[in-house]
């Protein structure tokens, strides 16, 4: 299985009692693992926010439109 796959498996709680026992245990034993896993986090963090800002952003030009404008771009 990927580093990634097993990743979300952890973060979305899909992983069994044995196989996030061995995730935890990893993690507190195998520090590159844990770099692996944090650096993935971050990366998927900023992600996630990158997306929300651009959602924020996409609504307030939205709503700066009066309705014949948005008529007119949308038909």
């Amino acid at each position: 299985m990927e580093k990634i796959d097993i990743y979300d498996k952890f973060i979305h709680n899909i992983l069994s009692s044995k196989e996030r026992e061995e995730f935890i245990a990893r993690l507190e034993n195998d520090k590159e693992f844990e770099t692996d896993f944090n650096l993935y986090l971050f990366t998927v963090n900023g992600i996630c926010r990158e997306v929300y800002e651009d959602n924020l952003d996409f609504g307030l030009a939205l709503k700066s439109f009066s309705k014949e404008q948005l008529k007119d771009l949308i038909g």
